[in-house]
């Protein structure tokens, strides 16, 4: 660990994304309790919730454009353009409010970002040597936790304090924070692709063709395939059991909203040190046994916790939730990191996300559609075994030989990327 905590190139990324997130976080915090608060409509505040989630959906193209630009600069824009924005909302509402105007801005806001994950996820195995991504990783996971901790505990007492609005603005200033930060960064390898040799195909018909290209690299991927799987089951569970919680917690556990703030911090803890350990289990322990046993005790956790009616209890199955939910994230992308060709990072990287991210509304829909008719104790039990159902996966005898030659992606790319460096995509998926 010393020797990455002496990259000033990963200290520097690490500080301004840590800055952003902050403020990320408050802002996730502010605005739907604004709308809210602005409408006393709950119509309204879906429609906010709504707008948060159709930018991912962009990212299954952007990653497109992310590898055929400078992932620095990519990063930098993002930045500097999402604090406009955050900027132009704040003076929105403080001369006169009108929802319209927030849902454009609030959707803008994730349009610009749509290009940040896939870039920053590609940039990181630029900065840091292969032996040090697992543990970079674990640490960007780390800290994506601790923000969010950061961002709900301080959210709520600066609502009260200062008004919503102004984390608007506070959340305009992090990003700027973060642009100024990218500026002192530099990295190996991160020419744009129109400077190297693109191909002399029209942008829109090459653009088209390299996204099928990586697409089709994902398919081809065996280990690809059954993470895609094994995440739209996880996502289409998890994601309604956080929403599920806070009926959970006023309901058959009695609580109040300070029960569940220590709940979800317990939950976030727990995350942190297991994206810590990430690098230390993956060292110790097969990527079968990575996957497969994290998600059944995520499960596990989660059937446990509608039987037990205690909120002590509770707390501390959330932290064991965490600790599986920390491990498996950051594995999964040190595992993608070192195994996708550089190159094709960028769509890769948004393409995955975009995949996965469809199955978090949807389960959503289904969860609310089904919360009058069926007992809530019943549908925490279905989510835990959805979850327990996907590790099952890895138990499959044919998941021991899961990987891709490096010839077969050779072969992929000299047909559909003849730009691409030879000596770039001689990698191979570590050993199931």
């Amino acid at each position: 660990m010393h020797l990455l905590l002496r990259n000033r190139l990963f200290l520097i990324l690490f500080s301004g994304q840590f800055v952003s997130s902050v403020g990320s976080n408050l802002f996730s915090l502010a605005l739907p309790w604004y709308v809210l608060l602005m409408t006393k409509s709950t119509t309204d505040l879906a429609l906010s919730g709504i707008m948060g989630m159709i930018p991912s959906f962009f990212t299954l193209f952007s990653g497109v454009l992310v590898d055929r630009w400078s992932k620095r600069w990519t990063m930098l824009l993002s930045d500097f353009i999402r604090a406009i924005l955050c900027l132009a909302m704040t003076v929105s509402v403080i001369i006169h409010f009108q929802l319209w105007l927030i849902l454009l801005l609030q959707l803008l806001l994730g349009i610009a970002g749509s290009v940040f994950s896939p870039a920053s996820s590609a940039f990181v195995p630029r900065i840091v040597s292969d032996e040090e991504i697992p543990l970079a990783t674990g640490l960007l996971q780390s800290m994506n936790s601790t923000s969010q901790i950061i961002g709900t505990m301080a959210g709520g007492v600066l609502i009260a304090l200062i008004g919503a609005p102004m984390l608007f603005l506070l959340n305009g200033l992090s990003f700027f924070v973060s642009s100024l930060s990218l500026l002192f960064l530099k990295a190996k390898n991160d020419t744009p692709l129109s400077k190297t040799n693109a191909s002399n195909l029209p942008l829109l018909k090459n653009f088209w063709r390299e996204w099928i290209a990586g697409i089709q690299l994902i398919w081809k991927f065996k280990v690809m395939k059954v993470i895609i799987a094994t995440a739209i089951v996880a996502n289409f569970a998890l994601t309604p059991f956080f929403i599920l919680l806070t009926a959970w917690v006023k309901g058959p556990l009695h609580g109040t909203a300070l029960v569940l703030a220590i709940i979800e911090t317990s939950s976030s803890l727990g995350t942190i040190l297991g994206s810590l350990l990430s690098a230390e289990l993956g060292r110790r322990f097969s990527t079968r046994w990575q996957f497969g046993n994290s998600l059944f005790i995520m499960g596990l956790m989660v059937v446990l916790i509608s039987l037990v009616h205690h909120a002590t209890w509770t707390s501390v199955l959330a932290f064991i939730m965490g600790i599986s939910m920390g491990n498996v994230n950051s594995y999964l992308f040190a595992i993608l990191m070192r195994s996708i060709p550089k190159n094709l990072q960028g769509r890769i990287f948004g393409s995955l996300s975009a995949i996965v991210s469809i199955a978090a509304p949807l389960g959503l829909v289904i969860v609310t559609l089904l919360l009058s008719h069926v007992p809530l104790f019943i549908l925490l039990i279905g989510i835990g075994a959805l979850t327990i159902i996907s590790s099952i996966f890895y138990t499959f005898p044919n998941m021991k030989d899961i990987s891709l030659s490096a010839l077969e992606q050779m072969e992929l790319s000299r047909n559909d990327f003849p730009h691409l460096q030879k000596d770039s995509l001689s990698v191979d998926l570590p050993e199931m």
